[in-house]
Formats: structure tokens, C-alpha cells, sequence
């Protein structure tokens, strides 16, 4: 990490990673050039599990090759008036495969529609029975993961080497 004074804990990471939305894959094609798509996810330990389609270019790449990196954005704002912003994110290199297990599938979609959409909870099952063969649910298993933030106190100085409020 090039900002060593903007690095932020593990704990951190993990902060980070929970509350965002969504996530930045990235992968590598056969050609060895890149590719990145935005993903929903769910953290349990040191997993991160996704869902999606069974095919597809992330799938294939995440075949090929199950290294892959996750960039997380917790909160960023830049100033209208000032050269300045204020950011906490986090990064994750690991290794993808494809859950196969019928019952962690289960349970990682639960965990899913319980971060994402916790008011459709009832409706999972359903879901389940109908389309649970055609869904694909990855694990990413995190080998490392490093998080930063630029954020000012209340009287303007920033907020270095993991200090908090």
C-alpha cells in the first residue's frame, strides 16, 4: 500500500466490506487481459460469497484462473469547494470456486437475501424450489485483504495511521 498513513486494520476491511452493496470482481481472461463486474455479496469469516448465472464470462475467467481481487467502497466524498475528498475501502486478493453443497447454497442465499433484501425474506424459499439448479453461488476464500480511509476529524485535520473518532 503506497498511503501507509491511510491503512486502516483488518477489522476495518471487515466494517467495510459489510455494509457495502456492492462489490468490483476482477478477473483475468484466457488472453491474460482483464475483466471486472460488479457483484452483491455476503462475508461470513474469511469468505465472500456471490451468486449468479452458472455461465458467463466471470464464471469462465473464474475457471481458468481462481485468483481473483474485490474492491470494495464504503463511503466517498469529495469536497465541491476544496482539493480534497474523503474515502474508506477495502481490497481483497483471493481464490473462487463454485459452492456445490446444496445446503451451503441454501444457506449462503439466505445470508444474501438477508444483507440485501431482508423484507423479500419469504419469498426465498419459493425461489429456491424453483431456480436453486440453475444458480451458481461462489465462495471466495480471502488470502489477504488491506483497507484504507482518508476521513477528517470535526476540526479539519485528517485522520492518519488508523486513528478513529
Amino acid at each position: 500500500m503506497h498511503r501507509k498513513d491511510r491503512e486502516m486494520n483488518e477489522e476495518f476491511g471487515f466494517y467495510v466490506i459489510d455494509k457495502t452493496v456492492f462489490a468490483v470482481l476482477a478477473t483475468v481472461n484466457a488472453d491474460g487481459t482483464p475483466y471486472c463486474t460488479q457483484i452483491s455479496h455476503v462475508r461470513e469469516g474469511r469468505f465472500i460469497y456471490f451468486h449468479g448465472a452458472k455461465y458467463g464470462q466471470k464464471v469462465d475467467n473464474m475457471k481458468i484462473n481462481p485468483h481473483v481481487c474485490l474492491s470494495f467502497t464504503g463511503y466517498a466524498h469529495a469536497y465541491k469547494d476544496q482539493l480534497a475528498s474523503e474515502y474508506e475501502s477495502a481490497t481483497v486478493f483471493g481464490t473462487a470456486e463454485e459452492v456445490n453443497d446444496e445446503e451451503e447454497k441454501k444457506r449462503v442465499l439466505y445470508l444474501i437475501t438477508q444483507k440485501h433484501t431482508p423484507k423479500a425474506i419469504s419469498l426465498l424459499d419459493a425461489s429456491i424450489q424453483k431456480s436453486l439448479s440453475a444458480t451458481a453461488v461462489y465462495k471466495i476464500s480471502i488470502d489477504t485483504l488491506t483497507a484504507k480511509r482518508k476521513k477528517y476529524d470535526s476540526f479539519g485535520k485528517e485522520m492518519t495511521f488508523g486513528r478513529t473518532e
